[in-house]
């Protein structure tokens, strides 16, 4: 159904409650950037034609018109809630230029969500219904430490409905018609920066290929190393629940980026059940402080959130052991460099190669621990160990940095800032938080203030 163009120009375009125009749609409004704003922004600006998405919209309803946009966003789509002049509701999913290779990361998501509209609109999209249900960050403070419970029970038994569905192979999933049958090759974006040279590059490489042979077949990564589907971003955000049972979980959104990998891979706490520091597993239960008495009234604040968040991550801990076995196992039985080895292997161009060059070290120093039969194919020489020593000192004190920035900024890698603070205020503290490194570490030794500003992420 074609819409005819006055009609088209009938509803409203909004943004958390405020009115905007087609132009802003566009464009990425939900936050600034500390640093590379410019580009930042580029690469979440999408161009559509609106009437064409309108139009598809109309024809998945049978013919409701659309009677306003609400413009939602995320790091790397743009989400519009569309009413219907029926009162329904759905949702077009747009992914910014960011979001991967164009078609792959569409298509994969689609095939996930079983559900993949396909148009004239200029962009990919997908339209699916609304999620039924509010989300869980939105009500979690209303919902009982037993409402609690029995929510963190359902999520641990979806996920193990993940778990029991059998994939012949690890990647992402496709429908057959929306992949090319061509071998096509892709460059790396000339704009990475890769960390060391090619040399380096090439010799963690061969490493990693003496390795691999012996790892595939350790008995314990050929148990847990079953293909399965995974959602790995599992925040408050992502979960919607019953507007009236806030312990029944009705729907899970955001599948973008899932892949099918091995199941020690892809098992990991959800985001907002991460247990503390100090999180003893097993059959110990969270306790406050021996010195709890002594501490003072701030200090015994923060003691009891240690606890109730320790007490909320034991409860995913006992309920995945009682209901998902498989996982639990995955999660607790491989050695973590293990895994770590593999989650990582593939990004060393973007998170550089200290922390593979860290696990394989690991793996090394624990080889025969780990119950290998025969030597570890990987040795290191005096002078090797020395600078990789080295390396693992600057960077740790960079990782220390970093984190150090963007706690005390409240922002993320590419330095976003929620449009809830003051992005003026954000700037000056930022400069403001580096001062005050650099004069903790030595304000009269320039070559330390030099070096904390390259190790600092975010210009000041």
């Amino acid at each position: 159904m074609k819409w005819p163009l006055g009609k088209s120009r009938g509803f409203s375009i909004s943004c958390h409650g405020t009115k905007i125009s087609k132009e802003s749609l566009y464009e990425y409004t939900n936050g600034r950037f500390l640093c590379d704003e410019k580009s930042q922004l580029a690469r979440r600006y999408l161009k559509f034609d609106l009437t064409e998405l309108c139009n598809e919209a109309s024809r998945v309803t049978n013919g409701s018109t659309v009677q306003s946009i609400q413009k939602m966003e995320g790091g790397f789509s743009k989400a519009l809630l569309m009413t219907m002049n029926d009162g329904k509701e759905i949702i077009a999913k747009l992914p910014c230029p960011n979001a991967g290779r164009a078609m792959y990361s569409t298509a994969s998501e689609a095939a996930v969500l079983q559900y993949h509209a396909a148009g004239p609109v200029g962009a990919e999209y997908i339209i699916m219904e609304k999620a039924p249900g509010v989300q869980l960050f939105a009500v979690w403070d209303k919902v009982s430490a037993s409402g609690r419970l029995k929510l963190i029970k359902s999520l641990t038994q979806l996920e193990s409905q993940l778990a029991t569905i059998h994939f012949p192979a690890y990647g992402n999933l496709y429908h057959r018609h929306s992949i090319s049958k061509s071998s096509e090759q892709i460059l790396l974006d000339p704009s990475i920066d890769p960390d060391g040279t090619p040399e380096d590059h090439a010799d963690l490489r061969d490493a990693a290929m003496m390795l691999l042979p012996h790892l595939v077949e350790w008995p314990v990564v050929q148990e847990y190393g079953k293909p399965v589907l995974w959602h790995t971003d599992l925040h408050m955000g992502n979960i919607f629940v019953s507007e009236t049972d806030h312990s029944q979980i009705v729907s899970i959104i955001d599948w973008q980026h899932t892949s099918i990998s091995p199941h020690f891979v892809q098992a990991r706490w959800p985001v907002f059940l991460r247990p503390p520091d100090d999180y003893a597993m097993g059959l110990q239960y969270p306790e406050l402080p021996k010195n709890y008495e002594t501490l003072d009234d701030d200090d015994k604040k923060a003691a009891k959130y240690e606890k109730k968040k320790a007490d909320i991550s034991k409860g995913y801990e006992v309920a995945t052991y009682l209901n998902n076995q498989v996982t639990y196992e995955a999660l607790w039985e491989i050695h973590e460099p293990t895994r770590e080895f593999f989650r990582r292997i593939g990004g060393t161009w973007d998170d550089g190669l200290v922390p593979v060059q860290r696990c394989v070290k690991k793996i090394c120093d624990h080889w025969s621990d780990l119950g290998f039969p025969n030597p570890c194919p990987v040795g290191m020489t005096s002078k090797d160990m020395e600078s990789f020593r080295q390396r693992c000192e600057e960077y740790l004190e960079w990782i220390e940095v970093q984190d150090t920035a963007k706690k005390h900024l409240d922002t993320d890698d590419d330095g976003w800032i929620s449009p809830e603070f003051d992005f003026d205020l954000k700037c000056r503290q930022n400069k403001e938080f580096l001062d005050l490194l650099i004069a903790h570490n030595g304000t009269e030794d320039e070559e330390v203030a030099s070096k904390m500003r390259r190790m600092w992420p975010f210009p000041a």
